[in-house]
């Protein structure tokens, strides 16, 4: 059924709605028989069946359940769930719903000994089709109106659902249907439109009906009161949660700005009598003290990258977050999408394979015909010869009542969001200024219908895109692509293409875009919006995804789904900023991978927080901008053997206390101010200063040669740890600060020190493991 005539929209919507329904005694024993045998993503169940009762007008009691007329009910709820007419979702998480409420029933019987049970094939869905068709006769026209979501679609046809079941109930039909249709004409402008803050007010106004009832928002002194209670609770919850006051200051300041251009512009709401609505002064803070926030453990983190970055570090965790948790997470991302990437093109080769064993002839089953009776390779021969619409053209016809649209994808490998999505974020990931608006936006034919964003030049392939910040000619954006990632979109254009033609002969201009899908099974293909995998959509759309990055992180479930949570192409293009930094030590590089004109002295400062910066422009920047000195350990009480080590740990603290020395003070103090004394030192006397100190002798040169080594020959590099690699590279400075230099001393020592490189007994301390 189109999404049009579905009744609730997404699983996502239910979030919003309270029960209505049921009554308290019977969900009440709902929960505490389902919670021991709770399925993961199965929070909406029982608000699922409560839809299902109110809208076809059951009143369901505690005795009633040992009726036969509450097993007719259950009927009609497994055979809504036998197709999209109640509840817009994939055929697949429907059967789940259904398998999940079976089981709830056989629970509950136990406290209930009466009450109907469905076994086997009697609690299938489509088993059951014929009670949710004979109740959608009746169907309580409020009520589906009520259940239906609210959803508000922006300017690129991307729904957020809000928050109006509770004003429906507390205020009505008619004041939340104008409060609704207002909010709807907004984002429709509007390609990103924040509905959060507005959603917390409306149910923030619901819960205090006998304070704010429909007559305040007539009322100037009334309404100035209301948003000022608002406004104190919505800032009490910030501090509550540990969120960033500055950016919730900027997101309240937005949600003023939306009622005050929808709601008081039109007349809807009256104004204040000074004219607006209160709100805070927005205060603009450095970059370094944005995109904060309490995690899981109360601490105090950076939002910005795919790795959580605390705000407080000492300098070993600094190491551990710059040379190993970063480039992990990244690694981690990379090599999950590179594997979803080239299952979706074998899956595409597996259907053409098929095709060529198939008859492409017309083909017809009958009304009752089963999926098994089907023949995948004539199937697949007809989609390959007369295209997408020949199978999506009157369907059922075809194929009959029981075969459905998902069935056939499970080997035609239609591409939906999810397919295609990992390809997006492997672009990302190597052309870090590809930007949202870009990768959404990336026209693959230009409105002429002449091939644009992706052409053959000489040598290399070209992929050209927009990014919408820098405005004008600036705008555009051209990229030479790697032979692999070339391979990379021509495996996307194979495997739209039939979306293509089809929207094409359909005159729909999403035709032209590289990224079109289809939402789920044989669906009408549209062109690709911003994926966005967050809590609520981990337990509805994306339960599989925990399962699938499992393997790549050793992690528990728990940390698995928070990890996958902080992905999205922003995080990735700031993870990526920040490895192209610690790699390059460049500003003037990373501004440039970012697609940036100028070079900011405060770019990285959004990204990480200022003890990671003062990490790394001292101890580390500092180094490899050749501010080092060298110098011989002479008669050195530390003639360092490897085997005196059995840790990295215990190696680095070594190598710290006596090789690296303290930073200087004008590191730590560059303006001067706890130090006044430092501005009237003589400039050499600064210079000499400003530099970090190195003491080396044999044993420290062959130990840190060593690990050099052992690094670089080891077969496992994603086990190395943080401080090895440390080491490793800053021993590849030093090698070429001493050949370069004029200390003979050190020079003889480096001689000597290559002699007894010894990379096998470093090796069993340079990993994460040894321990």
């Amino acid at each position: 059924m189109e999404k049009n005539l579905t009744i609730i929209k997404g699983a996502l919507a239910l979030v919003n709605y309270p029960f209505t329904t049921l009554p308290d005694d019977v969900l009440d024993l709902m929960h505490r028989s389902y919670a021991p045998i709770a399925r993961d993503g199965m929070g909406q169940l029982t608000k699922l069946f409560d839809a299902y009762c109110d809208i076809t007008n059951t009143t369901v009691t505690f005795i009633g359940m040992s009726s036969p007329a509450f097993g007719h009910t259950v009927r009609g709820f497994l055979g809504a769930l036998s197709d999209e007419s109640f509840i817009g979702i994939s055929r697949g998480l429907r059967g789940t719903y259904a398998l999940e409420f079976v089981r709830l029933l056989n629970e509950m019987a136990k406290a209930v000994p009466l009450l109907p049970t469905f076994e086997g094939k009697d609690g299938w869905p489509r088993n059951n089709a014929q009670h949710w068709a004979a109740a959608k006769e009746n169907l309580n026209p409020e009520a589906v109106r009520f259940w239906n979501g609210w959803p508000v679609d922006n300017a690129d046809g991307k729904p957020q659902y809000l928050s109006c079941a509770k004003l429906w109930l507390s205020h009505g039909p008619e004041f939340t249907e104008q409060v609704y249709k207002a909010l709807c004409d907004w984002a429709i402008k509007m390609r990103r439109p924040r509905g959060s803050e507005f959603s917390a007010f409306l149910t923030f106004v619901s819960e205090r009906a006998d304070r704010w009832p429909v007559e305040t928002f007539r009322d100037p002194i009334q309404i100035k009161r209301l948003f000022l209670d608002f406004m104190v609770s919505y800032f009490n919850d910030q501090v509550a949660q540990g969120n960033d006051i500055a950016s919730a200051t900027k997101a309240y300041a937005a949600f003023i700005n939306l009622v005050t251009s929808t709601m008081l512009a039109n007349g809807l709401w009256v104004k204040p009598f000074i004219g607006t609505l209160p709100k805070p002064k927005i205060i603009n803070v450095a970059g370094a003290d944005t995109n904060k926030k309490k995690n899981s453990k109360g601490e105090v983190i950076k939002t910005k990258l795919i790795t959580e970055i605390p705000y407080e570090v000492t300098d070993t965790q600094a190491i551990d977050l710059l040379f190993k948790e970063i480039k992990a997470d990244n690694d981690v991302l990379f090599r999950w999408a590179n594997a979803k990437a080239w299952e979706v093109s074998n899956n595409r080769k597996a259907r053409e394979r098929l095709a060529k064993l198939g008859n492409p002839e017309k083909i017809i089953y009958a009304t009752h015909s089963q999926p098994e009776e089907l023949n995948p390779d004539d199937v697949c021969a007809a989609f390959e010869t007369h295209g997408l619409d020949y199978v999506r053209r009157d369907f059922s016809k075809r194929f009959g009542k029981n075969i459905n649209r998902e069935f056939l994808n499970s080997f035609l490998h239609v591409p939906s969001t999810d397919d295609l999505y990992p390809y997006k974020l492997l672009l990302v990931h190597a052309y870090p200024c590809i930007t949202q608006s870009f990768i959404d936006k990336l026209e693959l034919y230009n409105e002429k219908g002449d091939l644009h964003g992706f052409v053959k030049l000489e040598g290399y392939y070209q992929l050209t895109g927009y990014k919408d910040r820098k405005g004008g000619k600036l705008s555009e954006i051209k990229i030479k692509l790697k032979p692999r990632d070339a391979v990379r979109v021509r495996q996307v254009i194979k495997a739209t293409q039939p979306l293509r033609e089809y929207l094409k002969e359909q005159g729909d201009d999403a035709w032209r875009y590289l990224f079109i899908s289809c939402a789920r099974g044989l669906t009408y293909p549209t062109k690709m919006t911003p994926t966005n995998w967050n809590s609520g959509t981990l337990l509805t759309r994306y339960q599989h995804l925990a399962d699938e990055f499992a393997p790549y992180l050793n992690r528990s479930r728990e940390e698995v789904e928070a990890f996958i949570c902080r992905i999205s192409i922003n995080a990735l293009r700031a993870t990526r900023a920040v490895l192209i930094y610690i790699k390059s030590n460049s500003l003037t590089e990373t501004a440039q991978a970012l697609g940036h004109t100028d070079v900011s002295p405060q770019l990285l400062e959004s990204y990480v927080p200022q003890a990671i910066l003062a990490f790394f422009q001292t101890r580390w920047i500092r180094v490899f901008q050749r501010g080092i000195i060298c110098q011989a350990m002479k008669d050195s009480k530390y003639l360092l053997r490897v085997s005196n080590f059995k840790t990295m740990d215990e190696l680095h603290t070594f190598l710290e206390n006596n090789a690296l020395r303290d930073i200087p003070e004008s590191m730590r103090d560059p303006e001067s101010i706890k130090n006044p004394k430092l501005k009237r030192s003589d400039p050499e006397d600064k210079e000499a200063a400003d530099r970090v100190v190195i003491s080396l002798d044999v044993g420290i040169l062959t130990a840190l040669l060593s690990i050099e080594e052992a690094v670089r020959l080891s077969t496992r590099q994603n086990e190395i740890c943080a401080k090895a690699r440390y080491w490793a590279r800053l021993t590849s400075l030093l090698v070429n600060d001493i050949t370069d230099g004029n200390e003979f001393d050190l020079q003889d020592y480096l001689e000597t020190a290559r002699t007894q490189i010894n990379p096998a007994q470093m090796e069993n301390i340079i990993y994460a493991t040894a321990a």
